[in-house]
């Protein structure tokens, strides 16, 4: 039985592949090279910022010399300082005090007697006898022919020289007896005027005048 030496053959072959292999591989790279030419190729823009401002460095802090440090003693639990501080001095003493002369003893204080409150002493007005016979007033001659009596109750308000100063009618029996009623006291009514502790002041006092026919 005859064998083929099928080695040769096969070498061939691998080589052949071989070199296939590589010329694509170069035919790509090739390829690849053109087409990046052929790209557009656009350089990054490049944005720069103004530097900030840089805030000025914080000033050195100022420390206290170690010589000008107070030291104070140290303090015990009971709150009194180990150390004994020097006793205060003031600049001048104090002048001492000079003895002062004995006072007089103060009289005690005696309010005066409260003087008790009396009620003020009043009189009331009354018609001055002195003119009794100008009470009466003019008997009406209307009332004369009807034979007609009556009387006249009014209020005078009396002034401190005793004159009527206002008189206010009340009631009246006929009125024929009025106007000469009001006229008469206006005119010719005189009265002891009221006082207040004997100074005679305005008031008011009550009347009634009759008027009767003689028999």
């Amino acid at each position: 039985m005859a064998y083929v030496d099928t080695k040769p053959y096969a070498r061939k072959q691998g080589i052949a592949l071989a070199l296939g292999i590589n010329a694509a591989g170069v035919l790509a790279a090739i390829l690849t090279t053109t087409i990046i030419k052929d790209e557009e190729v656009f350089e990054p823009t490049v944005v720069t910022f103004p530097e900030a401002e840089k805030a000025p460095p914080p000033p050195p802090e100022t420390q206290t010399p170690p010589d000008r440090l107070v030291k104070l003693p140290p303090i015990t639990t009971s709150g009194t300082p180990a150390i004994p501080l020097p006793p205060i001095t003031y600049p001048h003493d104090p002048a001492p005090l000079l003895p002062q002369p004995d006072l007089p003893p103060i009289a005690p204080l005696i309010e005066p007697p409260i003087a008790p409150i009396t009620p003020p002493v009043l009189r009331d007005a009354k018609p001055d006898p002195r003119f009794a016979a100008n009470l009466q007033p003019e008997y009406p001659e209307s009332a004369i022919r009807r034979e007609v009596s009556g009387k006249v109750t009014v209020r005078v308000k009396i002034g401190p020289d005793g004159r009527v100063i206002d008189v206010k009618l009340i009631s009246a029996s006929d009125e024929v007896f009025v106007d000469n009623t009001l006229r008469q006291a206006l005119r010719k009514w005189r009265f002891l005027p009221a006082t207040r502790d004997g100074k005679p002041e305005d008031s008011w006092r009550e009347m009634t005048v009759r008027f009767e026919l003689p028999d």
